[in-house]
């Protein structure tokens, strides 16, 4: 899978071998928003659309935007070395 970035929004990036077409969705935000190509060359600007497209409606609806959730790191392997080495 490849990621995008645009206005602080990831987008992932797949393809539909059935459909012969790159479709992909922005990430960590509990709203959809989904976007598609179909060639290569266009996934990019047609993301960056998606993303300009949402806020430029929020802002005609007079909504805040959704804002992506930072993905938080699992440091339970973290803490259970600090356990041990705490225990020793």
């Amino acid at each position: 899978m490849t990621c995008l970035e645009h206005k602080g929004y990831t987008g992932s990036v797949s393809y539909s071998s059935d459909d012969k077409v790159f479709w992909g969705k922005v990430e960590n935000i509990e709203g959809l928003i989904t976007f598609e190509a179909e060639y290569a060359g266009d996934v990019e600007k047609n993301f960056q659309q998606a993303v300009d497209d949402y806020l430029a409606d929020c802002a005609r609806l007079n909504i805040p935007p959704q804002r992506p959730k930072l993905k938080r790191r699992d440091n339970t392997k973290s803490l259970k070395k600090s356990k041990v080495v705490l225990q020793q």
